[in-house]
């Protein structure tokens, strides 16, 4: 399979680093920013629970509103992902937390990735040369075994 079908992505809940083989090297060749962000505050607001002061007069409890926009904005984050990758056949997903298992399941489900190769790895919260490296020691060691 040429480079040109692989690529491996670093990802999180606030971006997504694309790596891929370019003249040779592996290098970083696209970086999507996510617009999820955890914790929903408006300016002046305290908590989930009160709004513009601490007096029961204006309290609000805005977290279900604030779940859905949330969720929202992760699967508009998701989407962008996938369709992203769709050009390509091998690919890597590596990272710390959640957001390489929400990203495999949405392409575990959808037709378009039924025949490609999606691989998920463990990795601890690393520099841009060990992700670099990562990705090297990875490719590198399929084709060598």
């Amino acid at each position: 399979m040429s480079d040109s079908k692989k690529i491996a992505v670093f990802l999180n809940l606030s971006k997504a680093q694309f790596i891929g083989r370019s003249d040779g090297n592996y290098t970083f060749i696209d970086e999507v920013i996510s617009p999820y962000k955890k914790i929903k505050r408006e300016e002046g607001e305290g908590s989930n629970n009160t709004r513009f002061g601490s007096m029961p007069l204006f309290a609000s409890n805005n977290e279900k509103t604030n779940h859905s926009i949330s969720q929202n904005e992760l699967k508009s984050y998701i989407k962008t992902l996938e369709n992203k990758l769709l050009s390509y056949d091998d690919i890597l997903i590596f990272g710390q937390g959640k957001a390489k298992d929400l990203l495999n399941n949405h392409l575990n489900e959808s037709k378009h990735f039924e025949q490609k190769r999606i691989t998920l790895r463990n990795s601890d919260k690393i520099t841009k040369s060990q992700k670099l490296a990562f990705v090297r020691d990875y490719w590198e060691g399929i084709h060598n075994a």
